[in-house]
């Protein structure tokens, strides 16, 4: 428990309505302080907002990811933050319990033992889901696992069945706010590696409440000629139901969501932070297998496009290698161009607040 700290501070500063209002300052969370003390007093005086502050400088365990981790069953942090896992010893079925009581969260601690009286609303952040994985990916955990098996003439995959979920419903005004999160942030994924299959029997609802996204099996297929549009539905000609996105787009266009259901394009600023943070090194070892793999292949749907810009490129007959080179300079051009491409559809749509994307780092 920190002592001593500053007794002109006021139980709620004077600033603080109780109301959180267009406009408010808040703290990003995680401060440069070693002192407790000192990081409490400003938390609580120098924004509108009160924020909770995490102090990795004087416990690496309070980085974010450290935060994330603690309580998960075969995954330790080390002194200084780094992360050691015994893979035997990882259970994903396994709920989290997270150690409040952990020195990850002695400033969160402090900062409740020194409110006193305080009255209003707080900021408190997470690290996201997505970033969490790659960080957990980068380290060693699998992601779920896929498995390629051939049937008669057919070769495919699977994958584990998911235990109880259900599909989410066809209706827009069925879906939650967090549905809608979750949907703006699947398309952010999605426009990435292309995928334009996200009908609504391809998303599952998990026994938790979740949404989990299966089957992407389309995923690149329509890359280089695909558009970032809410009208843009490749398999409609097949008659396939459209992506969730675009049942979203539409329901917001004519007041079909629930009552207080809405769009918020700031939900996709984690997804987009976290293709940024890949190394563009690893982001094309991740693409070599499908991009060598697909310029081989003369029935690829991608392939043509990919040859008619291995062919802009300067390669008048582009051999199998420029083909994969030039797919992932696009996908590379895609991961690049997210907060800029993702910020200009949602202001296509109207969407309130689109310009978020380009205003956070």
């Amino acid at each position: 428990m920190v002592t001593n700290l500053d007794s002109r501070r006021p139980a709620t500063p004077p600033h603080m309505t109780g109301r959180v209002l267009g406009g408010m300052s808040m703290a990003i969370g995680s401060l440069p302080h070693r002192s407790l003390a000192d990081a409490i007093t400003l938390s609580q005086l120098a924004t509108d907002i009160v924020t909770i502050p995490s102090l990795p400088r004087r416990s690496p365990a309070e980085s974010m990811i450290a935060q994330a981790l603690v309580g998960m069953g075969g995954v330790s942090v080390g002194q200084y933050g780094s992360i050691a896992l015994d893979a035997a010893s990882i259970d994903t079925k396994v709920p989290v319990r997270t150690d409040l009581d952990h020195d990850a969260f002695g400033a969160f601690r402090s900062f409740l033992d020194n409110s006193g009286d305080f009255a209003g609303p707080v900021k408190w952040q997470f690290v996201g889901p997505i970033t969490l994985g790659l960080a957990l990916h980068r380290a060693g955990i699998p992601t779920i696992p896929v498995y390629e098996r051939r049937l008669g003439n057919q070769t495919g995959t699977v994958q584990p069945l998911l235990t109880g979920a259900t599909q989410l419903s066809s209706s827009p005004s069925a879906w939650s706010q967090a549905d809608v999160d979750a949907i703006v942030r699947y398309h952010t994924a999605a426009w990435v590696i292309g995928d334009h299959d996200a009908k609504h029997d391809n998303l599952l609802r998990t026994p938790g409440g979740g949404l989990v996204p299966i089957d992407h099996g389309q995923a690149f297929k329509f890359y280089g000629r695909d558009k970032l549009s809410a009208s843009y539905h490749p398999n409609g000609s097949y008659g396939a139901s459209p992506p969730v996105w675009h049942q979203l787009y539409e329901a917001h266009r004519t007041g079909g969501l629930a009552p207080g259901v809405t769009i918020r394009p700031h939900v996709a600023v984690p997804v987009i932070k976290a293709f940024e943070s890949i190394p563009d090194a690893e982001f094309v070892s991740l693409l070599r297998r499908t991009a060598t793999a697909g310029a081989a292949t003369a029935a690829i749907h991608w392939r043509d496009a990919m040859t008619a810009r291995a062919t802009a490129a300067g390669h008048s007959n582009p051999t199998a290698g420029q083909v994969a080179d030039a797919f992932i300079a696009h996908g590379l051009e895609r991961k690049h161009g997210l907060r800029a491409s993702f910020a200009s559809f949602l202001a296509g749509e109207k969407i309130a607040g689109a310009d978020i994307l380009t205003k956070t780092s």
